[in-house]
């Protein structure tokens, strides 16, 4: 591990030194089929991270998202977790965001889920293809890396259109391969079975962790739009965050 960038931590506003690290393992790059550049995108993606909070570039730049469109001028979600009218905002965190979770707890509009969590009586359990909320419910609704692992990329953005009031925002990262026009399907789901078109691919700390149903292209803009929602960003710093995309997105 070496140090890398220093910067400002849009989470917990912690200023200092983002730790580079190795983390896309030899088997995830080669199922991926990524260049050795590109694996080192990734790296920094899941990693340079704050030493203060643990949130890695992915994590810091969904909080760039959700500080742009609530809280423009604030310098971290730690501040704007503490402005009256983003307290009152109805926010549904399915699965959770890292270390921007901790400070999201704190707020009385919170919905937080997991899918299938171990303890469901203390954590709520909500599958994205049938959310148990009630329509126009939400301002925001936040996923962390959930898509792909979703089998349906349609039938998720489906429902979390329709839990959200019109205008409200979907702030979301997926892992997307801008170098690709087309979104691959590695798996599809026929009469409740699921057909491998492709060789089964995880992500996760385990070897078995979250199967992967979608290696998404640039044509998830198109995918995301055809479901009723505007894309407003779709990522930072092209050049110095490759592969660290952010989706913002409104219920039209």
């Amino acid at each position: 591990m070496s140090s890398s960038k220093e910067g400002t931590c849009s989470v917990c506003g912690y200023v200092g030194e983002y730790l580079f690290q190795e983390v896309i393992d030899d088997d995830l790059a080669s199922t991926w089929n990524v260049s050795k550049r590109q694996r080192r995108d990734f790296d920094n993606r899941e990693s340079l991270k704050c030493q203060n909070c643990g949130a890695s570039l992915r994590i810091r730049n969904l909080a760039r998202a959700i500080i742009e469109i609530e809280g423009k001028g604030l310098a971290s979600i730690k501040e704007l977790s503490q402005v009256k009218s983003f307290q009152n905002k109805r926010i549904a965190e399915i699965n959770n965001c890292g270390s921007i979770h901790d400070y999201l707890k704190l707020l009385p509009g919170l919905s937080y889920s997991e899918y299938n969590p171990s303890y469901r009586s203390m954590i709520r359990h909500e599958d994205l293809l049938g959310l148990t909320y009630e329509d126009s419910s939400f301002d925001l609704v936040l996923t962390s890396d959930t898509l792909e692992h979703i089998p349906s990329t349609d039938g998720a953005l489906k429902e979390i259109g329709r839990i959200l009031k019109p205008g409200g925002y979907h702030i979301f990262t997926v892992p997307m391969l801008p170098e690709r026009k087309f979104t691959k399907q590695r798996i599809e789901v026929l009469n409740n079975k699921m057909n491998y078109i492709e060789p089964k691919s995880y992500h996760g700390q385990t070897t078995d962790d979250y199967l992967v149903f979608y290696e998404f292209g640039r044509d998830l803009l198109d995918i995301v739009r055809r479901q009723g929602f505007k894309v407003m960003l779709y990522y930072y710093n092209i050049i110095h965050d490759k592969h660290a995309f952010v989706f913002v997105t409104r219920r039209i």
